[in-house]
């Protein structure tokens, strides 16, 4: 998260198209497709290739989907990890913060998973690309 955090920093004319590659390796569509027209862009800050960061991310979700095994609020499960990386992308907090707050359990903010959660009472069966961009 830190290292799409300093990505979207450092190239926030990239933001949707990151957001739109996490979003599709959450939708279980390939990984290095959905990272490909990004590979060869640059980023001025960053801390690993973003083949690795992406490959890490599917493994991560899949985790998650196979170990999760308490009740939660979401459904998926997988949700509260992604609204994370939505927010860590499209925030403009400082990453310290967004840290901290993951590390106490707390939820990534609603309008980034509310659409998505099928326990939520917004939720919706058919969304259009990035439609938490567009939440107010």
């Amino acid at each position: 998260m830190i290292d799409l955090h300093l990505r979207s920093i450092s190239r926030p004319d990239l933001k949707r198209e990151l957001l739109l590659a996490f979003d599709e390796i959450f939708y279980k569509k390939d990984t290095f497709i959905s990272i490909q027209k990004l590979v060869n862009e640059e980023f001025r800050f960053c801390l690993n290739s973003l083949q690795l960061i992406a490959v890490l991310h599917q493994l991560f979700l899949i985790e998650q989907e196979l170990n999760y095994t308490k009740e939660s609020h979401y459904d998926p499960v997988t949700l509260f990890y992604q609204g994370w990386i939505r927010q860590s992308i499209d925030s403009t907090k400082e990453i310290d913060n967004i840290v901290m707050s993951i590390c106490r359990f707390q939820p990534p903010t609603a309008k980034y998973t509310c659409k998505e959660n099928r326990k939520n009472k917004k939720f919706q069966e058919e969304l259009n690309p990035l439609w938490y961009l567009s939440e107010v």
